[in-house]
């Protein structure tokens, strides 16, 4: 067998995003050409075993030659969110993105060896966040052998299955709720305690409820404190940090002077 046919193929996409609903005031994650051929370079950095590597867009310029392109399918692309994603389960893809793929988001710095996240045999799993109580299943990392669970595509309706989700509890994102409400809470998973963080929840400041010792009347909510979890610093045991959000994008030069880890990695 060549060493081709063995290689895992690492999937990031790129496609350009409809305005948010008007009650949504964030706008929508833009990502260049630059984001991909940095994702690109750190997982060559850090990925020990044969790969391809794939980007699904609709703007494959300026994107690295080395970089197989894939050109997005019209399948719910002009759909607020990300579930033009959930196609990647289809049978079809078997012979596009399989034999086994690791989707990732391209907001994301890479800080030490993969390898070992990427050689479990399974045929879904994907990043758990026990503190998104909301949605635990994190859509910025996931792995899948097409051709394994298509009933997450065959029974995905537009018009039914996003409230399915919602009204089962997942209630953050979109196509990473309906891979929650589809897979909760049986999926295999990576966790923090693999050294995959989210820079906003677990290295940065996040307010909490503080503990009501005497009632004010005049608040609808209790007060909160800001505390400190790790002041943005890199955890020693840390593979791979998510930015989640469009205000932490890890190519901000800002970021990068205040956080110096992010620069030396992003790169």
């Amino acid at each position: 067998m060549g060493k081709k046919n063995m290689a895992i193929n690492i999937v990031t996409w790129k496609w350009k995003q409809p305005q948010n609903p008007p009650k949504n005031k964030r706008k929508p994650c833009e990502f260049s050409a630059k984001h991909v051929n940095t994702l690109y370079s750190m997982v060559s950095r850090h990925l020990h075993i044969p790969f391809n590597f794939i980007c699904i867009t609709d703007d494959p310029r300026g994107i690295n030659p080395d970089i197989q392109i894939v050109p997005i399918w019209k399948d719910y692309l002009n759909v607020h969110g990300c579930y033009v994603r959930l196609k990647a389960f289809s049978d079809e893809m078997k012979n596009i993105l399989g034999p086994k793929f690791v989707s990732f988001d391209l907001d994301c710095v890479i800080t030490d060896d993969i390898t070992p996240l990427f050689i479990k045999d399974k045929d879904f799993m994907i990043w758990e966040d026990h503190e998104r109580r909301r949605t635990p299943y994190c859509g910025s990392l996931w792995m899948h052998k097409p051709g394994t669970r298509t009933d997450v595509w065959d029974d995905f309706d537009i018009n039914v299955s996003p409230k399915k989700a919602y009204d089962a509890g997942f209630t953050t994102g979109t196509d990473q709720a309906y891979l929650s409400y589809k897979f909760y809470p049986n999926a295999a998973t990576w966790t923090k305690e693999d050294g995959i963080y989210n820079f906003k929840i677990h290295l940065m400041k996040k307010s909490i409820y503080k503990p009501i010792e005497k009632r004010d009347v005049r608040r609808k909510k209790p007060k909160r404190e800001v505390v400190e979890i790790n002041n943005g610093q890199l955890p020693g045991d840390a593979k791979i940090v998510f930015f989640n959000g469009t205000d932490v994008d890890p190519s901000l030069p800002s970021l990068q002077e205040k956080y110096p880890w992010i620069k030396e990695h992003w790169r």
